[in-house]
C-alpha cells in the first residue's frame, strides 16, 4: 500500500507517498516555501603549466633517468684504477663497495633456491562469480546475467538505471493553487459515504506542488544508490520495470525518500484537493463510474485482470483536474497525517495538519485489486507506519 508517498517540499507535495512517490506522490516547494537548490558538481580544470621552470634552471639539475641529455646517451662508467681493476664504488646502502672480482660478496640473507618451482597464482576463473544488482534495476549483474529489463522505449544506463520517456522526468511537479475546496464525502453525488468521511466541509489551503506521478522503481533506486533509502520488503531486485510504482515501502521509508528529495509527505487535505479539485468531484476524473480505462483497479469480479501494478501514468483519462496520475487505483498512497475516524468534526479550516498524536497513518487512493468504492476521492483508510504491503 504505498503509491505516491504524499510528499511536499516543505510547502508542496511530492509523489511517492501520497504526495511523494513510489506508489506515492510528492511535492516540491512553491514560492511560499524555502526552496532548496542543489548545485551540480563541477569538473576541476587542469592546472596551467605555462611559466613553469624548465629542468636545469636555477641551478637545479634533473635526475639521470637513462634518457638523452645534451644530445648524448647516458652511459654508465666505471672508475678505473691505473692497473685496470675496478675501483670501489658506492653500494645501494651508501657504503663503499669493492667491485673487484675477488672481493667477498655480502650475504643478502635470501635463499634464492627453488624460485622456479614456486606454485602458480590461482587463476581468477577459480573464484565463483557473485551476481551484484544492488542499486541497479537493469543491465548486467557482473556475471553475464541480467538485473532486469527496461520497458516502454527506455534504455539502460551504465549505472543500471532505466532512462527515457518510460519513467517520466524526475521532479515533474504539478502546481495546485491557493484557495478553498470541499473535503469529505459529497452526499449530493455519493451514496457510499463512510462515517470517517463526514462532515463534508470547506478547507482553505496554501499553494503547493505535487509530483505528477507515483514514485517509480527507477526513481527510488537512486535513493538506494545514495545509501539513504532502504530496500522495499518485496519484489526488489526481481527485474521490476523501472516505470512501475515502487511498493512494499513503509511510511517511515516513504518519509526518508521525501527528505532525501528535500520534500515532505502531503497532508491528507493536500492529497484530496490534488485528487478532486475544487468542485467536490466524486473521482479524480469527475463523477462517471470507474472503469478499467480510467484506473488500475480490480473492477467487478476482477475484470480488469491486474496481476501487478501498472507503469505510472498508464491511464491518462483518469488523471485529476491538475493532471496528476493514478490518484485512484494502482497502489495506496501514504500521507503525513495520523488517522482519527472523527477528525473532520474538529479539523481546522486553514491548512489542517491532521491529529497531533496517534498510531496509524492515513493511506489514500485505493489499489489495483480494489473495487469502485475505494476509487472515491474522499475514501480514507489507515495502516501502521511500519506496514510494508504489496498494494501499498
Amino acid at each position: 500500500m504505498m503509491r505516491r508517498f504524499a510528499v511536499l517540499l516543505l510547502a508542496s507535495c511530492l509523489g511517492l507517498l501520497g504526495g511523494c512517490g513510489a506508489g506515492a506522490s510528492g511535492g516540491q516547494q512553491d514560492q511560499m516555501g524555502d526552496q532548496t537548490v542543489q548545485g551540480d558538481a563541477k569538473d576541476l580544470a587542469p592546472a596551467d603549466l605555462a611559466g613553469d621552470a624548465l629542468p636545469g634552471q636555477d641551478g637545479v639539475q634533473p635526475p639521470n633517468d637513462g634518457g638523452l641529455q645534451d644530445g648524448l646517451p647516458d652511459v654508465p662508467q666505471e672508475a678505473q684504477s691505473q692497473d685496470g681493476v675496478p675501483s670501489p664504488d658506492l653500494g645501494p646502502d651508501g657504503n663503499w663497495t669493492d667491485l673487484s672480482p675477488d672481493a667477498p660478496q655480502p650475504d643478502t640473507g635470501s635463499d634464492l633456491t627453488g624460485l622456479d618451482s614456486a606454485p602458480d597464482e590461482a587463476s581468477p576463473t577459480d573464484t565463483p562469480c557473485v551476481p551484484d544488482c544492488e542499486g541497479r534495476v537493469c543491465g548486467d549483474n557482473g556475471c553475464g546475467g541480467s538485473c532486469g529489463l527496461c520497458e516502454g522505449g527506455c534504455t539502460c544506463s551504465a549505472q543500471g538505471q532505466c532512462q527515457g520517456a518510460c519513467i517520466g522526468p524526475v521532479d515533474d511537479f504539478v502546481a495546485v493553487g491557493e484557495g478553498p475546496f470541499q473535503m469529505g464525502c459529497n452526499e449530493g453525488v455519493d451514496s457510499s459515504c463512510e462515517n470517517d468521511e463526514l462532515p463534508y466541509h470547506e478547507v482553505y489551503l496554501a499553494a503547493f506542488q505535487i509530483n505528477r506521478n507515483e514514485i517509480t522503481v527507477g526513481e527510488y533506486a537512486r535513493c538506494l544508490n545514495a545509501k539513504v533509502c532502504s530496500a522495499p520488503s518485496c519484489d526488489w531486485g526481481n527485474g521490476l520495470a523501472a516505470a512501475q510504482p515502487v511498493r512494499c515501502v513503509s511510511w517511515n521509508q516513504a518519509r526518508a525518500y521525501c527528505t532525501w528529495r528535500s520534500a515532505r509527505l502531503c497532508t491528507e487535505a493536500e492529497w484530496e484537493k490534488a485528487s478532486r479539485g475544487t468542485q467536490g468531484a466524486l473521482y479524480p476524473w469527475g463523477n462517471a463510474n470507474p472503469t478499467c480505462a480510467l484506473a488500475v483497479m480490480g473492477g467487478p469480479g476482477g475484470v480488469c485482470g491486474n496481476e501487478g501494478p501498472a507503469n505510472v501514468c498508464s491511464k491518462p483519462a483518469g488523471n485529476s483536474p491538475y493532471g496528476v496520475c493514478d490518484l485512484a487505483g494502482n497502489l495506496w498512497e501514504w500521507v503525513n497525517d495520523y488517522y482519527l475516524w472523527n477528525y473532520y468534526e474538529s479539523a481546522t479550516y486553514q491548512n489542517p495538519q491532521g491529529p497531533t498524536t496517534g498510531g496509524d497513518r492515513v493511506i489514500r487512493g485505493g489499489n489495483l485489486w480494489d473495487q469502485a468504492s475505494a476509487m472515491r476521492a474522499s475514501d480514507r483508510y489507515f495502516k501502521a507506519p511500519a506496514t510494508q504491503a504489496a498494494d501499498l
